[in-house]
């Protein structure tokens, strides 16, 4: 139609027009129904592939487009020579690039400088600007179309957009709970450290207490060497001078024995009380996280001023 309207014989070569209407047919080809910004930001493996030269989803439609080419049968320049035929993968690469509206943007300048000074059908670059307009224009055209063709493409639009829509939350929750899982390793590190602190203070202390408990032992058995000498040398006065002081050390060491295993049975009943009280905030705020979830899914409604 337009090779008919608008004579474009007279302002592009057959080989043009011929790129033009093979890369209206690809443009699209294996859409994923999301914008570039989208397969950057999740860095999906379109991103990884073409990121780098920007326009990723148009980069992937002309990849596609020669993907076919290439399948046994479907080559449909296969009769062009060798120079032709490599002018025909450029055009239509540089058409189909031309969809992605920054890339529009970025011509703009050159767009409005061929208009200043008027089409010159001998110049090649005003060739390349005009089959980029011309895709460009085609490739937004939905609104020139009649109202139920139109109103049939919004929808799609619109759907499409909610959806993608859907996926950017869906990272972000899985963002945020990503973060929070780093929130609590780093606490329960913190956690474990002072506990580890908490413990290498009892240990000192315990071995004090044990210390204090082999020291006893060792006056005990001087208060029995006691009594023995008391025995042989004063008679009863030494013996009951020598039970006196094994008492005495005697229930020093019972005390110091028993303050060792109240300290230990102490800290280990604080540990467990600890790691009870861990476990049920753990238990609280991923209830909490389901519940708001739950009440987000149900609140979600999707306005449609299409319907």
């Amino acid at each position: 139609m337009l090779y008919k309207n608008l004579e474009l014989v007279n302002y592009l070569e057959d080989i043009e027009i011929f790129a033009l209407f093979v890369s209206c047919m690809c443009h699209d080809l294996d859409h994923r129904g999301t914008n570039n910004s989208f397969q950057v930001a999740s860095k999906s493996v379109l991103a990884a592939l073409y990121s780098s030269e920007g326009s990723v989803m148009e980069r992937h439609h002309f990849a596609q487009a020669i993907a076919i080419l290439n399948t046994h049968g479907c080559n449909i320049f296969d009769h062009f020579s060798r120079k032709d035929y490599q002018r025909m993968l450029d055009l239509m690469r540089d058409i189909i690039l031309a969809t992605d509206l920054a890339h529009h943007l970025r011509i703009f300048k050159d767009l409005q400088k061929m208009a200043d000074v008027g089409y010159d059908p001998a110049n090649k670059q005003h060739h390349s600007l005009l089959l980029c307009l011309l895709m460009t224009s085609c490739d937004l055209s939905d609104q020139t179309k009649g109202w139920k063709t139109t109103r049939k493409i919004a929808e799609l639009i619109y759907k499409e957009f909610f959806s993608q829509g859907d996926l950017e939350e869906e990272e972000e929750e899985e963002e945020e709970d990503e973060e929070g899982r780093k929130e609590e390793r780093k606490e329960g590190r913190r956690e474990e450290g002072k506990e580890g602190r908490r413990e290498g203070g009892g240990r000192k202390e315990g071995r004090t207490e044990r210390e204090g408990g082999r020291e006893g032992r060792r006056e005990r058995e001087g208060g029995k060497e006691g009594r023995k000498e008391g025995r042989k040398e004063g008679g009863r006065e030494g013996g009951r001078e020598g039970r006196k002081e094994g008492r005495t050390v005697g229930s020093l060491a019972k005390f110091g024995a028993r303050q060792m295993f109240k300290t230990q049975g102490g800290s280990r009943r604080r540990r467990r009380r600890r790691r009870r009280r861990r476990r049920r905030r753990r238990r609280r705020r991923r209830r909490k996280e389901k519940e708001s979830l739950e009440e987000k899914k149900k609140k979600k409604t999707r306005f449609n001023p299409m319907e």
